[in-house]
């Protein structure tokens, strides 16, 4: 066969083998992007499901703890305390009695220091004689120890200045705000000032379109208010009125940054929001319920044991480089409850980061709490018996702190 002929039947192969190439080529091209496009509307189709925005990353931390912390009951009773605080030696009682809505006490010697805040309409009292206490928002400036209080029906914000008030021998108010708006379950001033407002709204119900709507966070000030949505929809229901249960949560501040975070009460999540550099994500333990999971009944037969089934975290408390949050819904607080025992918890710690640090079993639990991070002292305060416990965490979070 003559050179020719052989470069001209070697051509016409390679020309039928890269054809051959390329239809192969386009029915793997072809499968490859129906597989993609059913894996992308699989995947959009999980994430529409799934009615909380922030990135969740999965962490395990129930059934974890194992010493059991005992508390102590100081000699100490306030009459109509409703909430405390406290720093350093300074233990802080917020009260209904209108002559010391606010009464501070040393936390060595017991001994009251001041009686402040009194009922009346001067800048240094309050309007009414119910007082929150901003959970956590309790801090030094300029050497003085600062507690910031909400009153006057949730709509004005007071900043007292402890230390000068028992310096002075009467209330000192520094920062006042009274523009909280309509609605805030939660509100904390940034940068730990009252000029901007980081608000959670449990539930908004919107009386144009008569609809509700997944709650939401906002930071307000002078220039507006910018929201940053959680949600991208309600969690499934027959009746919206009780969607609103499932939103119940409080909020905590770290101690200097603007750094938020939300431990749901009825589900295993907690939110962080971290304003400084606009990182936001949540944590949630492996396994358990979601928000895609929930369906809302039309009807609850017993509201009681409704709420109770969904108890999960209670109350947060805040360090430097830690968060404690007493959790209800462990097989620990289960059996006590079994046992007659209503005041069991497990106290869980976290960095700031979400990672679990480690756990204990508490045998008594209060309705409100203060943490001396300094002396790692917890301090509870029992609204039924009017009676303050303290619990020496020291052991436990030396176990894990730097």
């Amino acid at each position: 066969m003559s050179t020719i002929c052989r470069v001209y039947f070697l051509s016409k192969r390679m020309t039928n083998y890269f054809y051959y190439l390329q239809i192969i080529n386009y029915w793997f091209m072809k499968k490859y992007f129906i597989l993609t496009a059913c894996i992308t509307a699989f995947l959009f189709s999980c994430q529409s499901k799934n009615p909380l925005i922030f990135e969740t990353r999965e962490v395990d931390f129930i059934n974890k703890t194992s010493d059991v912390v005992e508390g102590d009951f100081l000699e100490l009773e306030v009459m109509g305390a409703t909430s405390i605080a406290v720093y350093d030696t300074l233990l802080m009682v917020v009260t209904n009695n209108p002559n010391a809505l606010l009464q501070v006490y040393n936390t060595k010697t017991l001994e009251p220091l001041a009686m402040l805040c009194q009922q009346g309409h001067a800048k240094n009292e309050f309007a009414d004689s119910y007082l929150y206490k901003l959970s956590d928002q309790v801090f030094m400036r300029n050497g003085d120890v600062i507690i910031v209080l909400r009153g006057e029906g949730g709509y004005v914000l007071k900043e007292i200045n402890v230390t000068a008030s028992i310096r002075e021998g009467k209330t000192v108010v520094e920062g006042i705000n009274t523009k909280v708006p309509y609605g805030c379950q939660e509100v904390y001033g940034i940068d730990n000032e009252l000029t901007s407002l980081f608000t959670y709204n449990n539930h908004n119900y919107n009386l144009d379109m008569e609809e509700y709507n997944p709650p939401t966070f906002s930071v307000i000030n002078e220039n507006g208010a910018k929201e940053i949505k959680i949600f991208r929809s309600l969690v499934d229901f027959e009746n919206p009125e009780y969607t609103a249960f499932w939103y119940n949560n409080g909020m905590s501040k770290h101690p200097t940054k603007n750094i938020f975070v939300q431990c749901v009460t009825t589900m295993d999540y907690i939110h962080f929001l971290d304003l400084d550099n606009e990182n936001y994500f949540s944590i949630h333990q492996v396994g358990a319920m979601t928000y895609a999971d929930v369906r809302i009944p039309n009807v609850i037969e017993n509201k009681i044991n409704y709420v109770y089934d969904y108890e999960h975290f209670h109350e947060t408390i805040v360090a430097e480089d830690y968060l404690l949050v007493f959790y209800l819904n462990g097989d620990y607080r289960k059996q006590s409850v079994k046992e007659g025992n209503n005041s069991a918890a497990e106290l869980l710690a976290f960095d700031w980061s979400g990672n679990y640090l480690g756990g204990v079993k508490i045998d008594l639990v209060a309705q409100d709490f203060a943490y001396d991070s300094k002396n790692k002292i917890l301090y509870g305060y029992r609204i039924f018996d009017e009676k303050i416990i303290a619990y020496d965490l020291s052991e436990f979070v030396n176990s894990f702190a730097k």
